[in-house]
């Protein structure tokens, strides 16, 4: 099937970008777009940065490895599924390094669930999101040492209980387990 987006001939073109800033972890670029109809571009933002890849884990009790951490963006702590940076190595792998290294726990199996656009009003990044029924733990958590983190096992009926209480609440976090009911992969109890 043909993506509909090229066949609409009266769709906005980007008609020039820049780079407006650059550093280790982003950057900037500016897209001026021309909108049909129009005389004038407007420009839009857009902060580049890396793709990550995230995993909804289930161990044989049925409790979901979530990893506890200081958001300093946010001013808080946050629960979060274990999750890391693409950078040179594919998402499934980024995916299963992380749930090993932040909550100690392997997968013999990752089901791919499909992937997100974080935010795309203003963020590239994209999200790839696995599902590792069976998970085990087979070692400590092992996060960088700049990287202080702790691993919370939670029941499906918990983790509904922080999403609705706004404790798990990372927006590409959110949509993995979304992502994961869809597929049929993991039932919050009490769900419609």
């Amino acid at each position: 099937m043909a993506d509909r987006r090229y066949e609409v001939p009266d769709q906005p073109r980007i008609v020039a970008r820049r780079r407006e800033y650059d550093c280790p972890w982003f950057k900037v670029v500016v897209k001026d777009v021309r909108y049909p109809g129009q005389t004038h571009e407007r420009s839009f933002y857009s902060v580049q940065i890396n793709d990550w890849a995230t995993v909804l884990a289930v161990d044989g009790e049925g409790r979901i490895p979530l990893v506890r951490q200081y958001r300093p963006v946010i001013e808080r702590m946050e629960l979060e599924l274990p999750a890391g940076a693409v950078h040179t190595a594919p998402p499934e792998d980024v995916a299963r390094r992380e749930l090993l290294e932040e909550t100690g726990h392997q997968a013999d199996e990752l089901v791919p669930l499909g992937s997100v656009f974080t935010e795309a009003g203003r963020l590239t990044s994209r999200a790839w999101v696995y599902f590792a029924p069976d998970a085990r733990r087979v070692a400590e958590p092992a996060p960088p040492p700049n990287e202080p983190l702790e691993t919370v096992l939670v029941t499906p009926t918990e983790l509904r209980t922080l999403i609705e209480t706004g404790e798990f609440a990372s927006g590409g976090h959110v949509a993995a387990v979304g992502l994961a009911l869809i597929h049929g992969v993991l039932t919050l109890p009490g769900a419609p």
